[in-house]
């Protein structure tokens, strides 16, 4: 039910969702860069590295497409405001699992956050 619940929000359509914008793909490529050796040269296009760098940059477009279409039809069925009743009724009829429900905002919390080997770098 899960893999028919993926497949359902693939299909919804792109026109819900804004695109990823051209500077957060740059900013994206920057973090990239950031990350390798300083005596390895910015990925050209048509090279090995420059090939790993437009995958990735696909895979992130598409795990954000994803995502954004997930919160759009999680926001049609369950909030009245911008429900939509064709979209509900299909999901309905699909027998789709229910998503889960918000967690609650804590209070206060702390992030643990690892150490970096600045000095490798």
């Amino acid at each position: 039910s899960i893999m028919r619940l993926d497949y359902f929000i693939t299909q919804q359509p792109n026109y819900l969702i804004h695109p990823i914008r051209k500077d957060t793909i740059k900013s994206i490529h920057e973090k990239v860069i950031d990350g390798l050796p300083l005596y390895l040269p910015f990925p050209e296009q048509g090279t090995p590295l420059g090939l790993i760098l437009r995958n990735l940059t696909a895979d992130v477009i598409q795990w954000y497409t994803r995502t954004v279409k997930k919160t759009v039809l999680y926001t049609q069925i369950t909030n009245p405001i911008y429900e939509n009743k064709t979209t509900k009724i299909r999901f309905v009829q699909l027998h789709l699992p229910n998503f889960p429900p918000k967690p609650k905002v804590p209070r206060s919390g702390k992030i643990p956050i690892p150490d970096y080997p600045f000095n490798d770098r």
